[in-house]
């Protein structure tokens, strides 16, 4: 949600190595409609071929800040930043749709820089690359929602860029 609030859907097809299928273009039509175009690549897939489909149009994601939950301070030698992220999906079609939705909190290369997360509604959380991860059934009409809070701190007159990593003694510039 923070890259793309669109939601993409894509096939798994197993059993496809009896096809004989080729690389190349591929037509995709969905509940009778004409979505677009794929690739299939069967030299990249194992026992499950993954196809993109297209986007859809019928689930809804948004992911905004909290400002009442999100907060910027000095704490002793160090500047201390909170942010609070509410993530909403909501499906709209008429059939239950398995999600998958990836995020990402930032990561420290920096001892003087700590990043705690404070709150990722159960995700999957790799600690070295930051992703957070949600598998799950969304039933026709209704909403998920997931929260996820992390802290960074770092020391006092640096300034650091949450989603690049970089501790410098620039002005201050955020990409939030």
């Amino acid at each position: 949600p923070k890259i793309d609030k669109d939601a993409f859907l894509y096939a798994q097809m197993t059993g496809w190595d009896k096809l004989s299928l080729i690389e190349g273009p591929a037509n995709i039509y969905f509940q009778g409609k004409y979505m677009g175009e794929s690739k299939i690549a069967p030299q990249y897939a194992n026992d499950t071929l993954d196809i993109s489909l297209s986007r859809d149009s019928r689930i809804f994601i948004n992911r905004i800040k909290v400002e009442d939950k999100s907060e910027r301070k000095i704490l002793g030698n160090d500047n201390y930043e909170k942010l609070t992220y509410r993530i909403t999906i909501r499906n709209t079609n008429q059939v239950p749709v398995m999600m998958n939705v990836e995020d990402q909190v930032p990561v420290s290369g920096d001892a003087s820089v700590k990043v705690d997360v404070q709150e990722n509604s159960k995700a999957v959380y790799d600690a070295q690359s930051g992703s957070l991860k949600w598998r799950f059934n969304l039933k026709p009409s209704e909403t998920k929602e997931f929260i996820v809070s992390f802290s960074v701190q770092y020391p006092k007159g640096r300034t650091y860029n949450m989603f690049g990593g970089r501790v410098s003694k620039k002005r201050y510039r955020s990409k939030f």
